[in-house]
């Protein structure tokens, strides 16, 4: 009389892959113990190649992703002025800018359009690199002001 006796995960999953294991024997049609364990041996061996073979094409793709340039993101000096116009405003909104500063790098940032409008109109309609240098030193002039100021203000 076969009595059922309940096993445990690990019993049941050493159990299921035995039973695995015989059907893989008795569909290879192998008879004796000896050829089993080169056959588990064969096994063993074509997974650890194809774990290699899974590594190496990872470590190819990455590093190819890290060996790609990193593209700056390209602003015209429009896009950079409305830029810096909002961190002024996040900063004073945060209160990380008092309405003083806030107020004075507003007028930088007008001074700044204004000699724009008139490089503009000196070079019909288009900024000269000369001038787009210049601007491009104006504005960075503003971005570290607006930096200096708000990190001041966190440190006191």
């Amino acid at each position: 009389m076969n009595v059922l006796v309940p096993f445990s995960e690990r019993e049941r999953d050493v159990y299921m892959d035995c039973q695995k294991r015989k059907g893989i024997v008795k569909a290879i049609g192998i008879k004796s113990a000896g050829n089993l364990s080169r056959v588990s041996k064969a096994a063993s061996f074509l997974s650890f190649l194809l774990t290699l073979s899974l590594f190496g094409a990872g470590l190819a793709i990455s590093s190819i992703n890290f060996c790609a340039p990193v593209q700056a993101k390209k602003m015209t000096v429009y896009d950079r002025q409305v830029a810096l116009r909002k961190e002024i405003d996040a900063g004073e909104k945060s209160k990380e800018l008092t309405l003083k500063e806030a107020v004075k790098l507003r007028e930088k940032l007008e001074s700044i359009n204004e000699k724009k409008e008139k490089m503009l109109a000196k070079n019909g309609g288009k900024l000269s690199y000369k001038d787009e240098e210049k601007m491009e030193k104006w504005l960075n002039g503003v971005s570290i002001d607006i930096q200096k100021k708000r990190l001041a203000k966190r440190v006191q």
